[in-house]
């Protein structure tokens, strides 16, 4: 069952835990002049994260999903979606594109190239090309300029339905980091990417968002990953 949360101005968490793999998946809903959900979420989410959507906004009128990659719970649900919202365009890198179209799921897409910028009323979501666990291919994750919020897919992800503290948060942190990311070359450019950004919070794909500590974070994983 997702919950709802509203994590920022017109920014909501939608999220549900999942026993069997130890981890929470989140998508998020932004409430702007063109509503945007970042990461699709399985098939058998959609009527729950539906629910969600209802409860603050018209999810017929979804006119943007941003797919990170090309993983099942980035863009599993991109059909079914657009059969919910006619006017809902998937935003993706350069291969998430391909495999769209090339695997016949849908060539309606917004393909988008390192640090494009759409905007979607107030808020406006920059592009970062960076790495990506399926097969190390490159995607994308988006940082809302106006609020400085980076929707990180599956970096600074965490495992478990209960927070972590301290050492055991950081460690949690670069564990998964690691599994996602065993590329040093692409480690070495996302760190570059990550910090040169404002960010005020970064709202993953799995775990808790962050609002603390966001630069020791980054340190640690540069610390472990790059030693």
């Amino acid at each position: 069952m997702h919950s709802r949360e509203e994590i920022a101005p017109g920014v909501h968490l939608l999220s549900s835990f999942n026993p069997q793999v130890g981890i929470t998946f989140n998508q998020y809903f932004l409430v702007d002049e063109q509503p945007t959900l970042v990461s699709s979420g399985y098939i058998d989410m959609v009527d729950d994260m539906r629910r969600c959507i209802d409860e603050v906004a018209d999810a017929t009128k979804l006119r943007y999903i941003v797919a990170p990659h090309f993983e099942a719970d980035e863009c599993g649900a991109l059909r079914t979606w657009q059969g919910i919202a006619a006017a809902a365009e998937p935003i993706v890198g350069a291969v998430c594109s391909r495999q769209l179209s090339g695997f016949g799921l849908t060539t309606k897409f917004k393909q988008v190239n390192d640090g494009d910028v759409v905007s979607i009323g107030a808020m406006r979501l920059r592009a970062l090309t960076v790495g990506a666990e399926m097969h190390l291919w490159d995607g994308i994750i988006v940082f809302e300029e106006s609020q400085g919020i980076l929707f990180s897919s599956d970096f600074f992800s965490q495992f478990g339905e209960q927070r972590l503290e301290g050492e055991a948060f950081t460690n949690s942190l670069v564990k998964m980091y690691q599994m996602t990311m065993p590329s040093r070359p692409k480690t070495e450019v996302f760190i570059d990417k990550v910090r040169d950004l404002p960010i005020r919070m970064i709202a993953p794909g799995h775990g808790f968002v962050i609002t603390e500590n966001i630069n020791a974070y980054i340190d640690a994983i540069a610390q472990a990953c790059l030693a």
